[in-house]
């Protein structure tokens, strides 16, 4: 089903888990996104709870488990300030100018709360404490090739996401 942005992924997962709750970091609950959601199910912009949580819908959304390159290593979602990773990641509201600005400021409150780590949920299930100078791009953009280089002749898979990508080659940076 189709939620759009008119909300955030746990709505459409609300009649399985039947609990926005478990989207709420323990660890720092009142810093995230407000749910229009949570306050009774009404879609209002007043929602009380707070998301921790973003998913990672510029690679992910809508995809089916057989399209990931590896399924082991594809981050959904992450611990962030921020509701979502929707635009390309190099872009002007793109994660590189959200999360990644919040690691380098060492923002604690936006990013890597966990003692300068963040919970990661990858696509087969576990979950990973990591830095964000550990995550690499086949984790980040995880339908890529994982031989696809740059214009410079980088291979991307498995480079950090410190590296600036700087076209269009691998996905939607």
């Amino acid at each position: 089903q189709d939620f759009g942005f008119n909300g955030w992924i746990s709505n459409a997962l609300m009649p399985y888990t039947k609990n926005q709750q478990i989207y709420i970091c323990p660890s720092l609950n009142n810093n995230g996104f407000a749910d229009p959601y949570s306050n009774g199910g009404t879609n209002t912009s007043n929602g009380s709870q707070q998301f921790s949580y973003a998913f990672n819908y510029v690679s992910d959304y809508g995809a089916k488990e057989a399209a990931f390159t590896q399924v082991s290593s594809a981050i959904l979602m992450g611990d962030s300030g921020t509701a979502w990773w929707d635009c390309g990641y190099e872009s002007g509201c793109g994660w590189r100018t959200r999360d990644w600005q919040w690691h380098i400021n060492k923002d604690a409150k936006q990013t890597e709360w966990h003692t300068g780590r963040n919970d990661f949920l990858f696509a087969d299930g576990h979950v990973k404490a990591m830095s964000w100078d550990a995550v690499t791009w086949g984790e980040m953009a995880n339908m890529m090739n994982e031989n696809c280089q740059d214009k410079k002749g980088t291979l991307l898979f498995n480079t950090p996401v410190s590296y600036i990508v700087g076209d269009q080659n691998c996905g939607p940076f």
